[in-house]
């Protein structure tokens, strides 16, 4: 059971943080994984969640000790930003899609290898669909 250890922290004046024990993170009912949100690590370090979404985007409109707390927190929590939130905020998926006839030849396996390779060297993802048009004679 893991457990988070913070110090009060003085942030402008005002207390934001205390001492003590906020409680299992990682793990829910049943030992199940627990994903940790952004509004999650928000709540964990004090701060309003815009204030944590800058932080976390290393966007120059936050001040340099909330950014460095904040990205603290989130190591710490293990966050990992959701790929499918970023999506619908941006509305580009950064997903190709590829559909062939067969894969099972040598050919048509290197064509798809080569446009995975070429697609993740520029941050996209890509959906293989097989067709099978060949093995119904289409």
């Amino acid at each position: 059971m893991a457990r988070l250890f913070v110090r009060a922290v003085v942030f402008a004046g005002r207390r934001i943080g205390g001492a003590g024990s906020f409680g299992r993170l990682g793990t829910g009912e049943g030992n199940k994984a627990v994903t940790v949100s952004i509004k999650g690590v928000a709540k964990m370090a004090h701060v309003p969640y815009s204030t944590d979404s800058r932080a976390l985007n290393n966007t120059p409109r936050v001040n340099a000790y909330p950014k460095v707390h904040v990205q603290r927190i989130a190591a710490e929590m293990d966050y990992a930003p959701s790929v499918v939130g970023r999506s619908l905020v941006t509305r580009r998926t950064h997903t190709l899609g590829a559909v062939v006839t067969t894969i099972t030849g040598l050919f048509p396996a290197e064509v798809v290898r080569s446009i995975e390779a070429t697609a993740l060297l520029h941050g996209y993802r890509v959906i293989l669909c097989n067709s099978g048009a060949e093995e119904y004679g289409r």
